[in-house]
């Protein structure tokens, strides 16, 4: 065991199930730089984890939003050439009010045109300060509109900011993991061109409509994976919240319909060397061993109850010989709500549960809200650093 490691050989150790110097602690904190620095982009990023001591795993914004809701409320994306590549043309109409923005947009290519509506709340209006959009009319209506939504879904090694990933890397150098944020098929993706709850639906009414919508989605998620896999990522951040048993669907769907695409997306980054993380915020229980089964190598954010009912001691007996697990502390009831004596003692509790062995990065079950007293921010990062210590008393 090192005295002394980098963020970044900390960060190898635990996911390789080694003990190093101490538990890498690396919370989930985005809306929490926005409120502080403006943004969450890498240099901030930086900063937040030099100010309280945290391990530099830094993941880089999707590189490839060429729609979505991302287009309004991510801070990165300024303009709307990439669409214009591909021969598509925007008509937004924009009506303003009180707490929000009222859209109403009309996509044209050269296959026809798709129309949706949408409600987006302005940031701190009550929504907190990345709110997510209201759709009201979909994109995607019917399978006549799969010919126009190929136009959408733009070349990753076209349309995709690498320069971003260059700085990202440059700024980082090697201390520290840099990933990929990358959206799968549904989340942020399918769920706002067609809407989860229609596609629930449809997985009953017309299940080869709702095979195809997928398919079509994760072709294109795994032509952005291996895009990025090319170039100086340490491996693929894939989020898959929407498609989780929290979001209403059952292990046996999830079985069918999702499982078959984080094993393909796992073989794929392992024939690069490269790590996959597996982000669900919501319950894993059921699915945790075929999560271990389909190659995923961390897996986050194992949020614990009220947030959800993932048993932390219970994942580390179950899978965490195969799968370094990452996050747990709860961030509304007890960083956000909690004093700090209690917040020291759940992270004492955690580390006690899951720091065996290695394979376990201390962090939260969310994103730390923008709200959140710095006193409690500065709680948990002193009792992580008093208890995070290896080896283990």
């Amino acid at each position: 065991m090192s005295t002394h490691m980098t963020s970044r050989e900390r960060l190898l150790a635990a996911i390789r199930h080694e003990e190093g110097d101490r538990l890498p602690i690396v919370p989930r904190y985005h809306n929490y730089c926005m409120a502080k620095f403006g943004d969450h982009l890498i240099h901030n990023q930086l900063r937040m984890n030099e100010e309280y001591g945290w391990d530099n795993y830094l993941v880089v914004p999707s590189l490839t939003d060429a729609l979505w809701p991302n287009y309004f409320w991510n801070v990165r994306l300024k303009d709307f050439s990439c669409l214009e590549k591909a021969g598509l043309r925007l008509e937004v109409k924009i009506t303003e009010q009180q707490d929000s923005l009222m859209l109403d947009r009309t996509f044209r290519c050269p296959a026809g045109a798709l129309t949706d509506k949408a409600r987006l709340p302005k940031s701190n209006s009550g929504s907190g300060i990345r709110p997510n959009p209201h759709f009201f009319e979909y994109l995607v209506k019917d399978r006549h509109d799969l010919e126009c939504l190929q136009y959408f879904l733009l070349d990753p090694d076209v349309c995709s900011d690498f320069e971003t990933l260059r700085e990202a890397r440059a700024l980082l150098g090697s201390n520290g993991l840099l990933m990929a944020y990358v959206n799968s098929a549904l989340d942020d993706k399918l769920g706002c061109v067609y809407g989860s709850e229609n596609l629930m639906m449809t997985c009953y009414d017309d299940p080869e409509f709702c095979r195809r919508l997928l398919a079509v989605f994760h072709e294109h998620t795994r032509r952005e994976v291996k895009s990025l896999l090319e170039r100086e990522v340490d491996g693929v951040h894939t989020t898959w919240y929407w498609s989780s048993l929290s979001a209403g669907w059952s292990p046996q769907l999830i079985s069918e319909l999702y499982l078959p695409m984080v094993r393909d997306l796992a073989a794929l980054t392992h024939q690069y060397g490269k790590l996959i993380y597996y982000y669900d915020d919501g319950d894993v229980m059921p699915i945790a061993k075929n999560l271990r089964d389909a190659g995923v190598d961390v897996l986050g954010t194992c949020a614990p109850p009220p947030a959800a009912h993932n048993d932390l001691e219970r994942l580390k007996d179950e899978i965490g010989d195969k799968v370094c697990l990452h996050g747990n502390t709860d961030v509304i009831e007890l960083i956000r709500s909690g004093t700090p004596e209690k917040i020291r003692e759940s992270v004492r509790r955690t580390v006690e549960q899951a720091s065996r062995g290695g394979g376990f990065i201390l962090g939260t079950s969310d994103s730390i809200r923008e709200d959140t007293p710095e006193e409690n921010v500065v709680a948990w990062t002193r009792a992580a650093h008093e208890y995070a210590q290896y080896p283990r008393s």
